[in-house]
């Protein structure tokens, strides 16, 4: 009888696959309605030498999938784990607004994405170029493929709404880590479906915490500095703003979220004057 520690049923059904082909199956079906199963054993066609076929859905839906005929490449077979865990599945949140078709066409267009997510999930520890790399793609996704600081992505699209959605902007850089982590961990575990019993160790310090049960660590900072929190913008669309303006009425300056001039008159200016003389080289270090 073959037992095994594994403790989720996506990936027991691969050992058992594993296990059918060891004592002389040349073909493995799959019954699933999951669509977890079913990305998995496109991954794990490539890792097994019998056929393997996975029907998928119920009723009239039901379709039937020679897995192994995916017709994808090598470098997207390699990261289907990964991908699939970071863009959203049973574990790990989905982006808003983001599809796993966007996702598949995005991480295409760079072969370091690839690269990269075919390393998640081979350990525990995910290093900061892999963490880089995987910002970047987030920058990507919201349509700034040449910026890497996700921040920036999400101050630039906070700008350009009056009323910005919270849920429509980037996440955070400290939110994708998170994010990350939690995919890493998935993935670590779905890539060990075919070891019998793995070292599997507990997802906190992951992307999860444990206080009363385990929950998610969405981010470990606030999403934004105090100062933009309780930010107050103005509407006005004049090169001086005057009295009735929002922002000089609370006595503050005007901000690159505000609706008047990039030159408006009410952004306090350095004119580097104080600066010019040597005479005040002292009040520059005392600075």
């Amino acid at each position: 009888m073959l037992s095994s520690n594994q403790e989720e049923a996506d990936t027991k059904v691969f050992l058992a696959a594993k296990h059918a082909e060891d004592i002389g199956c040349s073909d493995v079906a799959i019954f699933t309605v999951d669509s977890d199963v079913a990305i998995l054993a496109c991954y794990y066609s490539q890792l097994l030498t019998c056929r393997l076929v996975v029907q998928i859905g119920t009723g009239a839906n039901t379709r039937i999938l020679d897995v192994g005929e995916n017709g994808w490449s090598e470098s997207i077979l390699q990261s289907l784990p990964s991908l699939h865990a970071i863009s959203g599945c049973d574990a790990v949140s989905a982006v808003n607004g983001i599809g796993k078709g966007k996702w598949l066409a995005t991480v295409q267009k760079k072969e370091s994405y690839l690269e990269k997510l075919s390393i998640i999930g081979e350990s525990l520890h995910i290093d900061e170029s892999t963490f880089k790399e995987m910002e970047q793609l987030f920058c990507h996704l919201y349509g700034m493929q040449e910026e890497e600081k996700i921040n920036v992505v999400r101050y630039r699209k906070f700008c350009k709404e009056k009323f910005p959605e919270p849920n429509k902007l980037p996440p955070t850089e400290d939110e994708i880590r998170q994010h990350v982590k939690r995919a890493n961990y998935q993935a670590f575990v779905w890539k060990r479906a075919l070891k019998v019993n793995p070292n599997i160790e507990s997802p906190v310090g992951h992307g999860w915490c444990m206080t009363d049960c385990l929950e998610i660590v969405w981010m470990e900072n606030k999403p934004a500095p105090e100062a933009v929190l309780e930010l107050v913008t103005c509407d006005c669309r004049r090169l001086k703003c005057n009295a009735d303006c929002q922002c000089r009425m609370f006595s503050m300056e005007c901000t690159d979220v505000c609706k008047c001039c990039a030159n408006c008159e009410n952004i306090l200016y350095y004119s580097g004057s104080e600066f010019e003389d040597d005479e005040n080289d002292e009040e520059v270090d005392d600075f």
